[in-house]
């Protein structure tokens, strides 16, 4: 229901119990409502791999892909992207508040998409995680999965505080 509703929602199960699917039902309610989702992954070899996938459920025309070095239809209302992209474009002027073209890619974009959050904990790329939540807009929802991670209260807990003090702020 919380996904439904637009919430922040993690999930956290073993791998090969649904998480995917989960992930796939935002994709499809969103594209269906004209809205775009950012699904990002810790490696290229994920990024690349979810890309066909999609690609094959959603079509070639409907999916993109940004990673280092591969850059393609980034206009696509899915775009797959390594966590180290989407957190790259989270501190461009792309998503700047005094941007006018913000309102664009406000308007469109609906959920980021998370993949493998465990990668929260590592110690030399933890904090790109870390970063790209606290720089998605407070209006973007956000899916996270992971396989592993154990302290989900706390990370709901985080994200729930930041949107309660942004909304007292905009009040």
């Amino acid at each position: 229901m919380n996904l439904y509703l637009g919430n922040d929602v993690l999930v956290t199960a073993p791998t090969g119990t649904g998480k995917t699917a989960i992930a796939e039902y935002i994709i499809t309610k969103n594209f269906l409502e004209g809205k775009r989702t950012f699904y990002t992954t810790p490696l290229k070899a994920l990024s690349n791999e979810k890309y066909r996938d999609f690609c094959k459920i959603y079509g070639k025309d409907n999916v993109g892909i940004l990673t280092g070095d591969t850059k393609v239809n980034t206009d696509a209302p899915i775009i797959i992207m390594t966590t180290e992209v989407y957190r790259n474009m989270t501190a461009s002027e792309q998503f700047n508040l005094n941007n006018p073209n913000r309102e664009m890619l406000k308007d469109s974009l609906k959920t980021v998409i998370f993949d493998e959050l465990q990668y929260l904990g590592d110690v030399d790329r933890g904090g790109v995680w870390e970063q790209s939540i606290m720089f998605t807009p407070k209006d973007v929802q956000i899916l996270s999965l992971s396989a592993t991670i154990g302290n989900n209260e706390e990370i709901n807990k985080l994200r729930s505080e930041e949107r309660r003090v942004g909304k007292e702020c905009r009040s």
